[in-house]
């Protein structure tokens, strides 16, 4: 899909999202924009299209599916489209926060990638992941987990701790615009991230490793 396309896309995104709160195109603050994209991507369902790594916008949109990487190129690459800058950054960590969220097979060492978005009147970098997880199964892997609690099969003290698709403790998938927003990264330690790399190109570097 090209620049325009894509443009034309988020526009329609953009103007779906106003009417549904009585207000216009024009009226939506930068930060107003960037939470509707991400809440479209959000509604993608979670999970693992044909292209897997490299699936590029257009196409996790023709699938509607995709997992970490897709769904945070496709909203890069929307909000780039609206003038927002973004990028995407990626991680290396262990693969708790997929265990029985899928039945492939998992190496212990996954990359996983989210969004950063800078806006305008701020010189912060926001950091979200909160899209990765479509409502339906954020909210039963919610359940999941705090059942798994309380049965003391998952200690939520751990950094990184999670299953399901989502970390333990501390999982969103709502974003006002304003402050980090995690569904499966766990940023409460340093220590369960084992590689680090920033990528302000839109393809980005998910399509040779592992992603969730």
């Amino acid at each position: 899909m090209g620049a325009n396309k894509m443009q034309q896309r988020a526009l329609q995104i953009l103007n779906s999202a106003a009417q549904q709160t009585g207000s216009s195109l024009e009226q939506m603050s930068e930060r107003q924009k960037a939470v509707a994209l991400h809440d479209f991507v959000r509604s993608i369902p979670f999970g693992f299209n044909p292209r897997f790594e490299e699936s590029l916008p257009e196409e996790t949109l023709f699938w509607n599916k995709g997992h970490c990487t897709p769904k945070s190129r496709l909203l890069v690459s929307l909000l780039l489209a609206t003038g927002i800058e973004a990028r995407m950054h990626f991680v290396n960590i262990n693969n708790d926060v997929l265990h029985k969220a899928t039945s492939l097979p998992i190496p212990r060492v996954i990359t996983h990638s989210y969004t950063e978005v800078k806006f305008q009147d701020s010189a912060d970098w926001l950091k979200v992941d909160s899209y990765v997880i479509d409502p339906p199964k954020f909210q039963r892997a919610q359940e999941q987990n705090e059942n798994d609690i309380r049965l003391g099969s998952l200690d939520p003290r751990v950094a990184g701790a999670g299953r399901y698709g989502i970390r333990a403790v501390g999982a969103t998938n709502t974003w006002d615009g304003t402050q980090n927003a995690f569904s499966q990264l766990d940023d409460r330690s340093p220590k369960g991230v084992l590689f680090d790399f920033v990528d302000s190109s839109v393809l980005g570097l998910g399509f040779i490793v592992y992603g969730i």
